[in-house]
């Protein structure tokens, strides 16, 4: 699945991401009718795509497509919720995403996104005036892991995974 600024798909992802990252960053929480809805939308907006290029011939490999962009963004992002690193509604953000891009591109997107989050987080503790204490929370002590995930929460609550993953997105998109 090609993924650009000008492909219907990645318009949709992009847009998508723009209206949850608005209300993730009002409300710190993404509803799942929101979540349906992207699906929804990404798996429409594919299947358009996919029959005006190729026809119902190139059907179950979009549908194969749209099903191992969703697994991949689960299987990436369930463990990050199961630590508390992710709430519930950003995975399935995440996983409403995986069907605009299909599995090599949601690997793409996730590691932008998390690599975005990561400095929004940072960007934000320095500017409390906490970025020594979480990272020394976080790298500091060996013998404690639970610390790891406490910042990690911490970093969570105060920047909403949303906007990390609109960014995500736009670099995923133009870094090729």
């Amino acid at each position: 699945m090609l993924v650009s600024f000008t492909s219907v798909s990645g318009i949709g992802l992009l847009g998508f991401a723009a209206v949850v990252a608005a209300y993730d960053t009002r409300f710190r929480e993404i509803p799942n009718g929101m979540n349906v809805f992207g699906a929804g939308l990404g798996f429409g907006l594919g299947l358009s795509e996919c029959l005006a290029t190729g026809g119902l011939a190139g059907t179950p490999l979009f549908i194969s497509n749209v099903a191992l962009g969703m697994l991949v963004a689960a299987c990436v992002s369930l463990p990050l919720w199961r630590v508390g690193a992710l709430g519930g509604g950003d995975v399935k953000f995440l996983v409403a995403s995986g069907t605009f891009v299909g599995p090599l591109f949601a690997l793409k997107l996730l590691s932008y996104s998390l690599l975005t989050f990561t400095v929004l987080a940072m960007l934000r503790f320095l500017r409390e005036g906490r970025l020594v204490e979480a990272l020394r929370r976080s790298f500091g002590s060996g013998t404690k892991p639970a610390l790891a995930s406490a910042s990690a929460t911490d970093a969570t609550r105060l920047v909403p995974f949303g906007p990390a993953v609109l960014l995500g997105a736009c670099l995923a998109i133009l870094i090729r």
